[in-house]
């Protein structure tokens, strides 16, 4: 009894479906699709390339700044502080 799993922990394990994440080649035509005509809309654009990018979470994403970008434009830096 010591050894068993609670119900709940049991229905955690159970409970898990996968679903189909976008090919890269959809994404793209998404990105190419969206209007870029306002600062706003390139902005839309511009988060959502970098998602697709770096593949950053997006709570991550919400607090990026600009300093967290590298100087060499190949990547980001940003502690979990």
């Amino acid at each position: 009894a010591y050894f068993r799993l609670s119900n709940r922990d049991v229905a955690l394990t159970r409970g898990h479906t996968f679903k189909d994440a976008a090919s890269l080649e959809q994404l793209r035509h998404v990105i190419s699709l969206m209007p870029s005509s306002s600062a706003i809309e390139k902005r839309n654009r511009a988060l959502l390339a970098c998602t697709l990018l770096t593949g950053v979470r997006i709570k991550a994403l919400i607090t990026l700044k600009l300093k967290h970008m590298r100087a060499d434009n190949l990547g980001i830096n940003q502690d979990a502080e």
